[in-house]
């Protein structure tokens, strides 16, 4: 979820840019400068918070896997000592 918020901000902050027009808009009106500079450091901080879910989002992964692997080893020994009786 977190992952699709920072995702969805990204979209709008890189929409806002491409609006802009101009690439030039250090020479536009002041109000125009402060809107675009606004957009990019906003734009920096939805990509600097995907970063950061997707780094989660691995580790959750991570995390998951060793549990799956700790599960699955318990299940066989289970089966082990069962089989054994």
């Amino acid at each position: 979820e977190k992952y699709g918020k920072a995702q969805q901000k990204t979209m709008e902050a890189k929409s806002k840019l491409a609006n802009g027009g101009d690439k030039r808009w250090w020479r536009k009106s002041s109000k125009t400068a402060a809107d675009q500079h606004a957009a990019v450091c906003d734009l920096a901080r939805c990509e600097e918070e995907l970063l950061e879910s997707e780094a989660s989002l691995r580790k959750l992964e991570d995390e998951s896997r060793e549990r799956l692997a700790q599960l699955d080893m318990d299940k066989r020994a289970m089966l082990q000592r069962v089989l054994q009786q």
